[in-house]
């Protein structure tokens, strides 16, 4: 029994490490990728082809202003956080000043390398992860191997940088509510509030989040003991009984 328990962890496992390295995250808030379809960003190698026009094809990397250049047009393209779509309409406007009823097709080549989530601390796996679909707090902590013997009950989540295409809402709500008051916004959490599994505890992380688990803070019991070690607080506190 013991042998086929341990079999279904293995195997749930690899299908949970196969499925962060299939799935893509492809916008400032994932569950809208449907809708909005990717969007582009700085270093994002966009192409295009113009039916029977060869001359007007192109191929162009977006800045790190969110624009790229056309051969055939002095105005660059503003191309930051739209679609494929979207840079399609404006590029057979421009296209339509030199060719009649234009065929257009504008894709992205080559997306952008996602800037890693950094896991780090009281970690049994502290690494940097590459995240290709929508990902929570706790889902990135059992990844990473879940948290050590000397954890604490709090886990931290820096955002040195906002997702490329956040709204304004998301921008003032997080720095609002960051608790540190400091130049880079973060937030608390707690390792028993992650166990609830509700949404408010249990948050969404973005490419580029740092994810930092404290470490538990130690006591030290002196005198007639058997051993005068340290021993680490835990979240919840710990008895005299439960020290000694």
């Amino acid at each position: 029994m013991k042998k086929i328990y341990l079999l279904v962890i293995v195997i749930s496992a690899l299908l949970f490490q196969t499925a962060i390295a299939q799935k893509n995250v492809n916008s400032d808030k994932p569950e809208e990728n449907v809708k909005r379809g990717y969007l582009v960003g700085p270093g994002d190698k966009i192409e295009g082809k113009v039916l029977g026009e060869d001359q007007f094809g192109f191929v162009a990397y977006v800045d790190e202003n969110g624009y790229f250049n056309l051969p055939f047009d002095t105005e660059p393209v503003a191309a930051k956080c739209r679609t494929e779509n979207a840079l399609r309409e404006e590029v057979t406007e421009r296209v339509a000043k030199y060719v009649r009823n234009p065929m257009v097709t504008v894709f992205v080549a080559e997306r952008r390398k996602p800037v890693p989530v950094t896991i780090y601390g009281q970690i049994r796996s502290p690494q940097q992860v590459e995240l290709r679909r929508e990902a929570r707090l706790m889902e990135l902590i059992a990844f990473s191997g879940g948290v050590t013997e000397e954890a604490g009950g709090i886990v931290w989540i820096f955002r040195p940088q906002l997702p490329i295409c956040a709204k304004e809402e998301m921008i003032a709500e997080w720095k609002k509510e960051s608790n540190n008051g400091a130049e880079v916004p973060s937030r608390m959490y707690t390792l028993s509030g992650l166990q609830t599994g509700e949404n408010e505890s249990n948050p969404i992380v973005y490419p580029g989040d740092l994810i930092m688990v404290e470490k538990a803070s130690p006591v030290y019991i002196n005198g007639e003991v058997s051993n005068s070690t340290g021993v680490y607080i835990k979240e919840g506190g710990l008895s005299l009984t439960q020290a000694l």
